[in-house]
């Protein structure tokens, strides 16, 4: 059996936001394939090493863009702004491979594909170790949505409880309430809620997506910070209506 070959995958779309994810080290590379014409970006990973099977290291790859794409989302306040990332062609020693290597992956069931992994206090590569940054940032790639907030708040607070500590320790009461109130009831949220049509009467105090949204956010950024030293920066949301006139020269 051969040990020798080398994969690689373009990844999609080129452009600034792979240039600031190409600087990020350890379990994988993002680079510029210099011999593409327009500028093109390969994807390797120290984990599709003895790979034999396409199927792996398809797998390999989607877990990867899933890591990037729930990270993205967990950082954007702004949903239009979630820049994903998508897998291109794929490469086996240099030669496009053809077959239909495609296949079904379990996000959660991807550890007995990866080789050792290197020690790296970035916040992506941290997401290749079982456990609450990893599940945060899956839940984040699978939509930005009530349903996964809901299970986000869920991960945190059994994480907590793992830790003698409570997610009462990090959010207002009332908040924690309207919150769940929000996600859950179909009355408030329909299709989006957690929950189908019931008898449930209308919550008292409910929250917008916004508010959701930053109920969550903040949640994570206090929990990362004192569980995993990481001070996460979310990027704002951009005023598209700014009137340049406005300003001073």
């Amino acid at each position: 059996m051969s040990l020798n070959n080398y994969w690689t995958f373009e990844i999609l779309p080129s452009g600034n936001f792979l240039h600031s994810v190409s600087r990020i080290p350890g379990n994988f590379s993002i680079g510029e394939d210099s011999n593409a014409m327009p500028l093109n970006f390969l994807l390797n990973s120290i984990h599709f090493a003895n790979k034999e099977k396409s199927e792996e290291v398809y797998a390999i790859a989607t877990f990867i863009v899933a890591l990037i794409n729930g990270y993205t989302k967990m950082k954007n306040i702004d949903p239009e702004e979630h820049n994903s990332v998508w897998l291109g062609n794929l490469y086996k020693n240099g030669e496009k491979v053809q077959e239909n290597y495609k296949c079904e992956v379990d996000l959660l069931n991807i550890d007995h594909l990866l080789n050792q992994k290197p020690k790296s206090n970035e916040l992506i590569n941290q997401g290749f170790d079982e456990g609450l940054i990893r599940n945060i940032l899956l839940y984040c790639n699978a939509g930005w949505n009530l349903v996964n907030m809901y299970k986000i708040s869920d991960e945190i607070s059994d994480f907590l409880k793992g830790k003698n500590d409570n997610i009462s320790n990090y959010v207002k009461k009332s908040d924690y309430k309207a919150f769940g109130a929000t996600a859950n009831n179909y009355s408030v949220s329909g299709l989006n809620a957690r929950h189908g049509k019931g008898k449930n009467s209308v919550p008292k105090r409910v929250m917008s997506i916004e508010e959701a949204s930053s109920f969550i956010r903040d949640l994570i950024k206090l929990v990362f910070d004192k569980y995993f030293g990481f001070d996460i920066k979310f990027i704002p949301k951009q005023d598209k209506n700014f009137d340049f006139k406005s300003i001073e020269w």
